[in-house]
């Protein structure tokens, strides 16, 4: 086992410098934004955020953010996940069918890093009450990142180059943002714990998607 995983580690450094250089920066910004975080209650750029966004309120936004919102719930997040990676277990990818089951954990491991943060919500939810769980990083951000992103990766595999493919693509990244804004926008996280949230799924989705690549290269042919 100890060979198989220094293989492993070896093949990543051989052929994605950039993409470790890249993990290295998301590893290294996320830690010193969470002892940050930890420190302060709020960063400078926070609240005025928080205030330009809640300047746009209207009913229509209002009901769009909460559906948006809505996608990050564990209600919808952990059957997606789900569905998902059924889907692809059934149709023979059953590498990354595994891999997608390892999104509920990451997501776990971000509740441990509110525990440790600590860091209080704001107290300006436009509807409340808000989620009592601690404020840094947002548990949205980081589903959005890692599922999200996910089928971004899948559908660059698995779809022809075309016009629909950039489309769907293009929706999905959209999607990643409206999250993180419906979260500031509604009041229940500061702009940095989003900032911090994306960061943490990206420092999960790159290894995972790497693990993806790693399989299809290697000709498994069970995705």
């Amino acid at each position: 086992m100890p060979l198989r995983v220094m293989k492993i580690y070896a093949q990543f450094i051989a052929r994605s410098k950039v993409g470790l250089l890249i993990f290295l920066a998301l590893v290294a910004a996320t830690t010193a934004l969470s002892l940050l975080a930890a420190v302060y209650p709020t960063f400078p750029a926070d609240h005025e955020a928080l205030d330009r966004f809640q300047d746009l309120e209207s009913s229509g936004l209002s009901g769009a953010f909460r559906f948006v919102t809505h996608l990050g719930t564990w209600v919808v997040a952990f059957p997606s996940i789900l569905l998902v990676a059924l889907a692809l277990w059934a149709f023979g990818k059953r590498r990354l069918s595994l891999l997608s089951l390892l999104m509920p954990l990451v997501e776990w491991l971000g509740f441990a890093v509110k525990a440790w943060v600590g860091r209080p919500r704001p107290q300006l939810a436009l509807f409340p009450p808000g989620p009592s769980s601690e404020s840094f990083p947002s548990g949205h951000a980081i589903h959005a990142v890692l599922f999200f992103g996910f089928l971004i990766y899948l559908s660059s595999v698995y779809m022809a180059p075309s016009k629909l493919r950039v489309i769907i693509q293009m929706m999905l990244l959209l999607i990643i943002l409206a999250v993180g804004a419906s979260r500031v926008y509604l009041g229940l996280h500061w702009s940095s714990d989003v900032i911090g949230g994306y960061l943490f799924g990206g420092v999960f989705l790159l290894p995972l998607l790497w693990l993806a690549k790693v399989g299809k290269t290697g000709g498994s042919t069970t995705g």
